[in-house]
C-alpha cells in the first residue's frame, strides 16, 4: 500500500494527532495478499467493516507514534474517556459541583464538561450564531453556573447558560473593543473583573456590564498596570492581578485598595518570569502560574511563599506529568482540593492535588553554568541608532500566525517562517507580492512548525522543526528535496557561511553543530559543556557565530574554531538585561539588534557587547509582544520585527 493509500486511512485533526478510521477489509496494508481471501468469503462478509488497531501506525514512517501517545486526551485518572483533542487550551474554570469549562483557544471554541469528564456541550458562536468565537482566552463561572467567555479575538465578553445557550453580552464592540484581553474573574458579590491587556487597564463591571460603582473609582482600576493578564478573587473578596510586564502580582482588598506587591523579575523562588494566571484556594492561598517560568508558586497570607511546583517540559521529548510548556491558565477545584492547569503548548489539562503544590519545594533553582568570558567595556560603536520610528505593520498581503524566522534571499526577497500556519512566505516588499510555500504534513515540501531558513547560493534551506529535517528549495520557491544532515533533533535555527560552514542549533537538546560541505562535524558545543543552555537563534558574521541563548538570557559569540570569545546580557528588566532573547540581526556590520522577547522590546548592542539603546514602542499599536524574529534591510534602512504573539510583521525605520 502506497503513501496515498495510507493517508486515506488517516484522519488528521490539525494538532499532530492521528486516528485510524473504520475501513473495509480491502483497505488494509497488503490488499494484494488479501484479495484471494476476500474473494473466497461469502458475499455478505466481503464488506464487513474492520477496526484497524492503532499499532498499525508503528509500521509506517509517515507517522510519529510518540506524538499519538502523548497527545491522547486528556485529564488523567478519575474521568471517563472523552473524544476530545485540545489545540492550545488557555482558560479553565471549575464549578462548585465539579463540572468544568475549558477555552480551547486556537480551535476557537469553549468546551463544557460534566463532573465526570463527559463532554456535554461546545460553544463556537455568540448571538445565535451571528458572531463567532475567535481565540477565546478566558472563561469564568458565575454563582448560577452561567458561563462568561472572553472572546479575545472579537474584543467582546459574552454570557452563556450552563449548557452553552447564548444569553447576552457584558461588553461588546459598540463600547469599544477589548484589545488582547487575557484575564477574567467573578467576585462573590457578582462583580466581573476583566483585564483589557493591551490597553493596560482593568475593568470592573456589574452583572449587566455597566461600570461597577464601588470598584470603578478605586485603586484597582487606577493602578499603573503593564500588560495585566490573570485575575483571581478569593472567597473573602481579595483580588490578585498578574502585572505581567512588571513580573509582579498586585493584591487588592475587596474595596479595591492596594494591599501588597508580590515578586519581581527573576528565576528565584518568590520571583516571577512572566506571571500569566492566578487562582485562590478555599483557604485564600494564592497560586500563581508563570507563563515563561513554567511553574506554579503558592503564597499564603502576607505574600509568604509556601510551595513551588512544576518545571519546563515539552511533548517533543516525551513529556511527563508536572512538566509545563507555556501554560496559560489555572483554577482550583475546591470540591476535590485539586489545582487545574491549562498546559497550553502541551495540549492538555493537568490536575495535581493542592497539598502536593503546597508541600513541594519545586526543582532546584536554575544555577548558571560557569560564566563565559565577558568582554571589557568597549568604546561606543561607530553607528548609533539616533532615532527609531514605528512605520506600521508590514504589508505582507497574507495573514500570519506566530511568524518567527526572517531571512533575506537575494536583493529583493524575504522568506518568513509562518510557523503556526506550517508554511513559508516568500515576500517581495518592493513588488508587494507574497507567495505561500508548503503546508502542514510530513511529506514532500510539507512542514510541522518551520522556524528558520538559510540562503545558500541558488538554494534556500528551510528548518522543518518538528519533523526534525531540512528542506531544500530553489530561490523561486520550487521544492528540490531534503538536505541530508544526520542526527537532527528538533532544529531551531540555521545559518550558512561558505568559509565557516553550516551551523544548526537544536534548542531543546541544548546543542550547536557546525558542519562542512560534506556533512562532517567541524565542531559542536552542548549543554553539558556549560557554555550553552537553549541556543535559539544563530547567525554568522565575519567568521564569528552569534547565538541568542534563551536559557542563559545572553548573547554568545563563538569563533570559527568553536571557542567562546565573548558574551553579554543577563536576566533582567533594566536596560541591557535580557529575558528570553529569541533572535538577532547584525546591522551595517556594527550593531547587533536582539529580540528581547520576554521583555517585549528590541535592544541594540555594539558587536563587542556594550549596550547602546532599546526600543519598546510608544503607542499601543507600536508595542511588541514576544518578538521572535528580526531582520535588517540595508537598502530600505528598515528593521523588520516578527511580533509573534500579535501575529504580524512590524517595520521600524532606524536612523543611524
Amino acid at each position: 500500500m502506497g503513501l496515498r493509500g495510507l493517508l486515506r486511512l488517516i484522519r488528521f485533526d490539525g494538532e499532530l494527532r492521528f486516528d485510524l478510521v473504520r475501513r473495509r477489509l480491502g483497505d488494509l496494508r497488503r490488499p494484494r495478499a488479501l484479495v484471494a481471501v476476500a474473494r473466497s468469503l461469502p458475499g455478505p462478509l466481503r464488506g464487513l467493516p474492520l477496526w484497524v488497531p492503532r499499532v498499525w501506525l508503528e509500521r509506517f514512517p509517515v507517522t510519529d507514534v510518540r506524538i499519538v501517545r502523548d497527545t491522547t486526551p486528556f485529564l488523567g485518572q478519575g474521568f471517563r474517556s472523552s473524544r476530545v483533542r485540545f489545540g492550545h487550551p488557555y482558560g479553565v474554570a471549575v464549578g462548585g459541583d465539579g463540572g468544568f469549562v475549558i477555552a480551547d483557544t486556537f480551535k476557537n471554541r469553549v468546551l463544557l464538561f460534566d463532573p465526570d469528564g463527559g463532554l456535554k456541550g461546545r460553544i463556537h458562536h455568540a448571538r445565535e450564531g451571528r458572531l463567532s468565537l475567535v481565540m477565546p482566552m478566558c472563561v469564568a463561572l458565575e454563582r448560577d453556573e452561567s458561563i462568561l467567555v472572553l472572546n479575545t479575538g472579537q474584543g467582546a465578553l459574552h454570557r452563556f447558560g450552563p449548557r452553552g445557550d447564548y444569553r447576552g453580552d457584558l461588553w461588546d464592540t459598540e463600547q469599544g473593543r477589548l484589545i488582547g484581553a487575557r484575564g477574567l474573574a467573578v467576585a462573590p458579590s457578582g462583580a466581573v473583573l476583566v483585564s483589557d491587556t493591551r490597553q493596560h487597564r482593568v475593568l470592573a463591571l456589574d452583572r449587566t456590564g455597566a461600570p461597577h460603582s464601588r470598584l470603578s473609582d478605586s485603586e484597582l482600576v487606577a493602578w499603573p498596570f503593564a500588560f495585566p493578564t490573570g485575575i483571581a478573587i478569593s472567597s473573602s473578596g481579595s483580588i490578585a492581578i498578574c502585572n505581567t510586564l512588571r513580573h509582579q502580582v498586585e493584591v487588592f482588598d475587596a474595596e479595591g485598595q492596594h494591599l501588597r506587591t508580590i515578586g519581581g523579575l527573576g528565576v528565584e523562588r518568590g520571583r516571577f518570569n512572566g506571571p500569566a494566571a492566578c487562582a485562590f484556594s478555599s483557604d485564600d492561598t494564592l497560586l500563581v502560574l508563570e507563563w515563561a517560568g513554567n511553574r506554579v508558586q503558592a503564597f499564603g497570607g502576607g505574600g509568604i511563599l509556601q510551595g513551588v511546583w512544576g518545571k519546563s517540559g515539552s511533548w517533543l521529548l516525551s513529556r511527563e506529568l508536572g512538566e509545563l510548556s507555556w501554560a496559560g491558565g489555572i483554577a482550583v477545584d475546591r470540591l476535590r482540593e485539586e489545582v487545574w492547569i491549562a498546559d497550553t503548548h502541551n495540549h492538555r489539562i493537568q490536575r495535581v492535588p493542592l497539598a502536593v503544590v503546597l508541600s513541594s519545594e519545586g526543582p532546584p533553582a536554575a544555577c548558571a553554568a560557569e560564566s563565559p568570558p565577558s568582554s571589557p567595556m568597549p568604546a561606543r560603536p561607530e553607528l548609533v541608532p539616533r532615532r527609531i520610528r514605528f512605520m506600521g505593520d508590514a504589508p505582507v498581503g497574507v495573514q500570519l500566525k506566530s511568524p518567527q524566522g526572517l531571512i533575506r534571499v537575494g536583493p529583493d526577497a524575504v522568506w518568513i517562517a509562518d510557523t503556526f500556519h506550517n508554511r513559508l512566505i516568500r515576500w517581495h516588499p518592493e513588488r508587494g507580492e507574497a507567495h505561500p510555500l508548503g503546508r502542514l504534513g510530513k511529506g514532500r515540501g510539507e512542514f510541522i512548525n518551520p522556524t528558520d531558513a538559510a540562503w545558500v547560493g541558488d538554494r534556500v534551506w528551510v528548518v522543518d522543526s518538528l519533523n526534525s529535517r531540512l528542506h531544500e528549495f530553489s530561490r523561486a520557491g520550487t521544492w528540490l528535496g531534503l538536505k541530508n544532515v544526520g542526527g537532527l533533533e528538533y532544529p531551531r535555527s540555521i545559518t550558512y557561511c561558505s568559509e565557516a560552514g553550516l551551523a544548526v542549533s537544536e534548542q531543546i537538546l541544548g546543542r550547536i553543530r557546525v558542519l562542512d560541505a560534506a556533512g562532517e562535524i567541524r565542531w559542536e558545543v552542548e549543554r553539558a559543556g556549560g557554555h550553552v543552555s537553549q541556543p535559539a537563534w544563530i547567525r554568522w558574521h565575519e567568521g564569528e557565530l552569534y547565538v541568542a541563548d534563551v536559557g542563559r538570557h545572553q548573547v554568545l559569540v563563538f569563533s570559527r574554531a568553536g571557542k567562546l570569545v565573548r558574551s553579554w546580557g543577563h536576566l533582567g528588566l533594566e536596560a541591557g538585561g535580557l529575558n528570553h532573547p529569541y533572535a538577532l540581526s547584525i546591522i551595517e556590520g556594527s550593531l547587533c539588534a536582539v529580540a528581547d522577547a520576554g521583555n517585549h522590546r528590541i535592544q541594540f548592542y555594539s558587536l563587542d557587547g556594550s549596550w547602546v539603546r532599546q526600543w519598546r514602542g510608544e503607542t499601543e499599536a507600536s508595542r511588541l509582544f514576544y518578538p521572535r524574529g528580526v531582520l535588517w534591510m540595508p537598502g530600505r534602512r528598515r528593521l523588520l520585527v516578527a511580533d509573534s504573539e500579535r501575529h504580524r510583521l512590524v517595520e521600524l525605520e532606524v536612523d543611524l
